[in-house]
């Protein structure tokens, strides 16, 4: 088994990276709120990176700080992202 298998990840139709748990990848627009799976905190979507620019990671958004760190700007793949909050709720 590899190692992208034994970390509980696949490919989908489309080549992104999902969670073996994910049936879909997530439809995500700017300002939507997300868990942050692989970082374990949320964050707000800024903007969707082309893919020529994303490499893998498509997602750039604004971390939730806490009482040890400062709030952040980072990226995420298909398959860190867990629960989404729609912003046009």
């Amino acid at each position: 088994m590899s190692w992208f298998k034994e970390d509980g990840l696949r490919y989908d139709e489309k080549g992104r990276i999902l969670r073996l748990d994910q049936r879909v990848a997530p439809k995500l627009n700017i300002g939507d709120r997300f868990f942050d799976c692989a970082n374990g905190r949320w964050a707000t979507l800024l903007r969707i990176r082309p893919a020529e620019e994303a490499l893998g990671a498509p997602f750039e958004a604004l971390y939730d700080g806490c009482e040890l760190f400062a709030p952040f700007v980072g990226v995420a793949m298909h398959c860190d992202i867990g629960e989404v909050i729609s912003e046009s709720r």
